[in-house]
């Protein structure tokens, strides 16, 4: 368990670190349970929505940006020829008409078509398009420069071409016959899916009345509005777009006139017509679908408003951190209470403390620990250290004279070094035993003095983690018994280092 507690610790993202102003590399680094199991949380959740949001970027679920710009159409464009689709379906009172009136051997109703630029000025049949379960599709290339009129009128000889004919007058009676006679003509729309890039269609049905004493005809003026799409599906950078044209819309202005109009205005027995131009501005539609850049930033932006809650557990950590530091100087000062049995919850709140197994009423321990913390406080400001140096550097001065104090700085730890018995090179041993052994041949083999030879360990002697190295010191006490016995010879002359100009050689 505490295994998998230190673990978490480690997770954590919020820790925070304590660095005194003036170190080298010297840093305590504070985490805390919550803050990792927080991170982990946070960790866990972000790549889940990292993987779902890549997911629908990847199949095309995310919706593109679309601008549309209205734009006037001028001579130098050339959007080329534009596909319009239309379907009429013959009809009557009861359903679908029995007769087929566009049949090509039995032609009753013909619809003819007229460019109204063509020098030539004459209508064009469009039966020549196929037809399906009595259905007639009309596939129509125009341009937007152009004005046409389509009409629907009873079959005429001189507008029939691949063996077509007209049905006989008993077939056009017998289809005029028919009660609530129309035709249905079904006009194809086309735009483009920004979700899908996919062309999508929608239809727009006209009807027109279809009878032999008819006293008025449908006359329909058709506005088509045309788009010019723009596809951008660029993975990182764009790369080119996709460029298509259709025929998206139509502004329609219904007209019901005379029969007789009709039959003069185009052709005899016509019974509907529509008028069909092109509006003079078109639209720009653009649709761009996010970059990958785009997605990693929302999914950056996301994950960013989910470590918005580091601001609350940096302050616990911060907390905390300050709380285990005045701690551990507690214990420095008071050195039994590492002897107390301290039991936390996750969240690092004592929960109990137990003294020699015992239990410590845990309110008197958080009055003296407020106390020695307050007391302690004081420690953690570098102010105040340099000041209580200062102080000992004065008691220092009161117990020794200047000029030994000044011989400080010609001392040092020796480095355990002696010659091999070959005399042509030099072994640095490890370990006290072979330190004081070594320091011992290069002080005239005198094996105790009276004064300390500093060694590996005494670099420590005063630091916090000193008791670390307790048991290795413990050899080298053991001949403090008789130091009075041996040759007197001052500390700083054992310990002295003598000069030497750098001659460090690089090979």
């Amino acid at each position: 368990m505490n295994r998998l507690i230190q673990n978490i610790r480690k997770i954590d993202f919020f820790s925070v670190t304590y660095s005194p102003a003036i170190s080298d590399g010297f840093n305590y680094n504070h985490s805390s349970v919550l803050g990792g199991m927080i991170s982990i949380f946070i960790a866990i959740l972000s790549l889940m929505y990292g993987i779902y949001y890549i997911y629908i970027w990847w199949t095309y679920q995310l919706l593109p940006k679309v601008t549309s710009d209205l734009n006037q159409f001028s001579e130098n464009d050339n959007f080329g020829q534009l596909m319009n689709y239309i379907n009429v379906k013959p009809a009557y009172q009861q359903g679908w008409s029995p007769i087929n009136p566009f049949k090509r051997d039995e032609i009753i109703l013909q619809p003819l078509i007229i460019d109204l630029d063509d020098i030539e000025f004459k209508w064009k049949p469009l039966l020549s398009n196929q037809q399906i379960n009595d259905v007639l599709t009309i596939n129509l290339e125009m341009n937007y420069t152009k004005q046409y009129y389509i009409i629907f009128t009873l079959c005429k000889e001189d507008y029939l071409i691949d063996q077509q004919k007209c049905a006989s007058e008993e077939a056009k009676n017998l289809y005029l016959q028919q009660y609530g006679n129309s035709l249905y003509v079904e006009i194809q729309f086309t735009t483009i899916n920004p979700s899908t890039f996919e062309p999508q269609i929608f239809e727009r049905t006209y009807p027109i009345n279809i009878h032999s004493q008819a006293e008025m005809c449908s006359s329909i003026i058709l506005h088509y509005q045309m788009n010019h799409y723009l596809i951008d599906r660029a993975f990182l950078f764009s790369t080119g777009q996709e460029e298509h044209n259709f025929i998206s819309n139509s502004l329609n202005y219904p007209q019901y006139s005379l029969k007789d109009y009709c039959d003069k205005q185009f052709l005899p027995n016509t019974y509907g017509a529509f008028f069909v131009l092109f509006q003079q501005q078109y639209y720009t539609v653009q649709i761009a679908y996010p970059p990958i850049s785009e997605v990693f930033a929302a999914i950056g932006s996301i994950i960013s408003i989910l470590f918005s809650v580091k601001f609350i557990i940096t302050i616990l950590n911060l907390q905390q951190l300050r709380q285990d530091v005045l701690d551990d100087i507690m214990t420095q000062y008071y050195p039994e209470i590492k002897q107390f049995q301290i039991i936390k919850n996750w969240f690092g709140k004592i929960t109990q403390v137990k003294f020699k197994g015992l239990p410590v009423d845990i309110s008197s321990y958080f009055q003296f620990q407020k106390q020695i913390h307050f007391q302690m406080a004081c420690k953690l400001n570098y102010k105040n250290l340099l000041y209580e140096m200062s102080r000992f550097q004065f008691i220092l001065l009161s117990m020794k004279r200047r000029t030994e104090i000044e011989r400080v700085h010609n001392i040092g730890i020796k480095v355990p070094i002696q010659l091999s018995e070959s005399g042509d090179s030099y072994t640095i041993t490890q370990g006290q035993v072979n330190q004081l052994k070594t320091i011992n041949l290069r002080n005239n083999n005198q094996s105790e003095y009276k004064y300390d030879i500093l060694t590996i360990n005494d670099a420590l002697i005063l630091s916090y983690d000193y008791k670390n190295f307790e048991q290795s010191i413990l050899s080298s006490t053991k001949r403090s018994a008789n130091e009075n016995n041996q040759i007197e010879q001052d500390f700083f002359d054992i310990n002295q280092i003598e000069p030497q100009y750098n001659q460090n050689e690089e090979v």
